[in-house]
């Protein structure tokens, strides 16, 4: 018992010493390397946000809608069948149900059940690059949208029909007045403002800015029609007021040390309490509760990424600035950045961020090929979480240990940082039955674990640009067992890596001159050495396993078809058949890539992007597959893509399947075993959840897979963090090893070991005290 208290009491001394060390003497922080990619684009709250904690966002070219303050999101994707990315949207102040949404190419969208369901209102625009639009105060049915190419257009009856107001000019800000429906007021690039007093009929120009400032955002007073006076955000000179409808103009910056004005909000008490709030380019929030002639700062809480400064993006870190309707008591306002979304409850005073896209996200989705018997199944997140379940999904256990990779950065600010990389694909080995290996593929970095993901064991691909290795695409032969054979593709690039030893080593055997999207291995690559491959405008083949390919595209009568998903029939080798998932729907080929058809049997995936695809395993006698297609959801086709339909019913109106953030895993998979079981797994949520279908797509349920930590990955974590303290510390084994065996001296005692061996208590305590020293010297040694 002595014994057992002695040796815990070491084990807390050492423990206690190496914290010391890193948090006191050392001073080199531990921090875990993230670099957040969850820029805010676009961000509004419900006019009626105290009671419905209703917030949307456009986040990575998502549209996201959160019903719980920003606890959870889903994406909006009911109608929205867009080709570009979105620009801008609006929501009635006086029909929080009523949303407009534009993306530049493909027009203006309207919802009436709070983003739901979506319908194209398009009739009477020139042109459909919509960049900038924005709802009437008092009607949701009064809409002006800027197009891209120079004007404003106007609605007075929903988007049904639209009219051009102002011709050549780039209006890039909107306001509406609270106190009268008929008074709007526009701003330009080129520093112009315009005013229409007839509801938007026509337009005055009333101001031009001197040095042609960009106008970024314009705020007409809430009692415009008693005091004449607005506020116009500029790129570049900060904040300017008129108090005469715009006859005279002010700057007023007092207070200001950023003058990139990015957005420009007016408290909706402001006749009471005289309060406004500007958001910044570079410092975030201002705050003046003097009708603007004066600010001061209110960012405390707010965090920048240095990501956005860099040449590549040149971003601003803060963007739009919304204020609750019940600001008078609640206080609330929000903030969309860089570096994500923030909140105040507290007038701004103090900020905290607020989780958008998780980094629980699943990105990659596994099921084991003898799922009818062990029942297994893998996913991994974005970030550091990777799980495996042997009951289809009912129990979850964390399979990451050997991912985390700590390093030691040396600059002026050193750092040790822990890179938890991010899941582009993981597959089970074809043989997993007998051989237990899974490959795992991140950010860079390739894994690969022999023991069920219980621990991983890195794989090393060579490549002059670390780029090259950012996303990849990973597949095993079929045959795997005997060949031995795995590929990694790239996608930036189109690298073809070949391993033939199950992953220990790779070589390039090929380039594509071409970014990739999607492979597929044919059932029977042992013989005939197929595989294809989606290179965005351009499929690929080979029928060499991989050292000569051929584009067998060129033949497509359509101009603009982008590649996207490949899906390949399980009797191939009979049917010579692959479905191929476009931004212009599915096309098909029964002759192994000679000729494509566009399947057009159906009006649900005519000329629409397929977000996902997969093909039933028992195709040659259900003749299955299940699609994701853009604006719709899920759809099935049981006649070999003659026909489909939706399936998934209300399921398919609030959950997407799909990438939300990059991957390189299919997000849909069938179960092996699917003629038996009907089983159909997938993802495409906000957070780490995974879709379950057991009767073939009808009807779904959503598995939660909680989050979890596994004590023996995070020690061999702290025990890689600790050698890299010792290789930059050396001396610190012997004062570690001094200290604990000093320490342990007078313990020694109380064992009275001198009663039990030929030697004195001197003797004892010393020679117990100078081999725990050697001991702990030769054990720190050998980390």
């Amino acid at each position: 018992m002595k014994l057992n208290k002695l040796i815990s009491l070491i084990v807390r001394i050492c423990l206690i010493f190496i914290l010391s060390i890193s948090g006191l003497f050392i001073g080199i922080p531990v921090a875990n390397a993230h670099r957040p990619h969850d820029v805010i684009k676009q961000m509004e709250i419900s006019p009626n946000y105290e009671q419905d904690q209703t917030i949307y966002i456009i986040v990575r070219e998502k549209f996201l809608k959160s019903e719980d303050g920003g606890k959870s999101w889903y994406k909006l994707f009911r109608g929205l069948d867009n080709n570009f990315d979105f620009s801008s949207f609006s929501i009635a102040l006086s029909n929080s149900q009523i949303l407009y949404i534009s993306a530049p190419g493909d027009g203006i969208y309207r919802s009436q059940d709070g983003g739901l369901s979506w319908n194209k209102k398009n009739q009477g625009l020139e042109e459909a690059k919509i960049t900038l639009l924005s709802v009437s105060l008092h009607s949701p049915d009064v809409v002006l949208a800027s197009d891209k190419e120079g004007g404003l257009y106007l609605t007075n009856d929903g988007g049904n029909t639209w009219r051009s107001v102002i011709s050549e000019a780039q209006i890039t800000a909107i306001s509406f007045a609270a106190s009268d429906d008929k008074i709007m007021a526009v701003g330009d690039s080129l520093g112009n403002i315009y005013l229409s007093s007839d509801q938007g009929l026509t337009w005055t120009k009333i101001i031009k800015m001197d040095r042609h400032e960009k106008v970024q955002a314009i705020a007409l007073s809430p009692t415009f029609t008693q005091d004449n006076t607005f506020w116009i955000g500029t790129e570049k000179g900060g904040v300017w007021k008129t108090t005469d409808s715009g006859n005279s103009l002010t700057q007023v910056n007092k207070g200001l040390s950023d003058l990139k004005i990015r957005s420009l909000v007016p408290s909706p008490n402001y006749s009471q309490d005289s309060i406004l709030f500007v958001s910044t380019w570079d410092q975030g929030v201002f705050q003046s509760i003097d009708q603007g002639n004066s600010w001061k700062k209110v960012s405390k809480g707010l965090t920048k990424n240095s990501q956005a400064d860099e040449d590549k993006f040149s971003e601003p870190h803060f963007q739009d600035l919304r204020i609750s309707q019940n600001f008078v008591q609640d206080k609330t306002i929000f903030l969309g950045g860089f570096d994500g979304l923030f909140s105040s409850n507290n007038g701004g005073q103090n900020w905290q961020e607020i989780e958008t896209l998780s980094t629980r996200i699943i990105t990659s989705l596994a099921v084991s090929p003898n799922y009818k018997n062990d029942s297994t199944l893998a996913i991994g997140t974005y970030e550091k979480e990777a799980y495996i379940t042997r009951d289809k999904g009912i129990t979850w256990e964390p399979i990451v240990r050997g991912f985390a990779a700590p390093s030691y950065k040396a600059n002026s600010n050193p750092s040790i940082k822990i890179e938890y990389s991010r899941f582009y694909d993981l597959i089970f080995s074809p043989n997993y039955e007998q051989d237990n290996t899974l490959f795992a593929s991140f950010l860079y970095k390739f894994f690969k674990s022999t023991n069920q993901g219980k621990f991983w064991q890195q794989m090393h691909l060579f490549s002059k640009e670390r780029g090259i290795l950012r996303d990849t695409y990973m597949v095993a032969s079929p045959d795997f067992a005997n060949d031995k054979t795995l590929y990694i593709i790239t996608k930036n690039g189109g690298f073809i890596y070949s391993s033939q030893d199950k992953g220990e080593t790779f070589s390039v055997i090929h380039k594509l001159k071409n970014s990739t999207k999607s492979v597929v291995i044919s059932p029977n690559f042992a013989k005939d050495k197929t595989i294809f491959i989606s290179g965005f405008d351009r499929l690929y083949k080979t029928i060499d396993g991989g050292k000569n390919w051929e584009i067998i595209s060129n033949d497509i009568p359509l101009d603009n078809v982008i590649w996207l998903q490949l899906a390949i029939s399980p009797n191939y080798q009979q049917d010579q058949t692959v479905f191929a998932g476009t931004n212009q729907g599915i096309f098909k080929t029964n002759n192994g890539g000679k000729t494509w058809q566009q399947l057009k049997g159906s009006f649900l995936i005519k000329q629409t992007i397929i977000e996902a695809m997969a093909i039933s395993p028992n195709y040659q006698n259900d003749h299955t597959i299940i699609a994701s297609v853009r604006g719709l959801g899920l759809v099935k086709s049981t006649d070999s893509g003659k026909t489909f339909e939706e399936i998934g019913g209300d399921f398919n109106h609030k959950h997407f399947l799909g990438e939300m953030v990059m991957s390189g895993s299919s997000p849909i998979h069938f179960s092996p075993n699917y003629a038996e079981d009907q089983t159909i797994y997938g993802f495409g949520s906000s957070t780490a959840n995974l879709y379950k279908s057991t009767d073939g797509g009808w009807n779904w349920e959503v598995i939660f897979i909680p989050q979890k930590s596994d004590l023996i990955a995070n020690l061999l974590t702290q025990l890689k963090v600790t050698k890299i303290f010792f290789n930059i510390y050396p001396s610190l084994r012997f004062l570690l090893a001094l200290i604990i065996a000093l320490s342990a001296y007078p313990l020694v005692g109380l064992l009275k070991l001198e009663k039990k061996l030929p030697f004195n208590s001197f003797q004892v305590k010393f020679g117990t005290t100078v081999s725990l020293f050697l001991l702990i010297v030769i054990t720190l040694s050998l980390i």
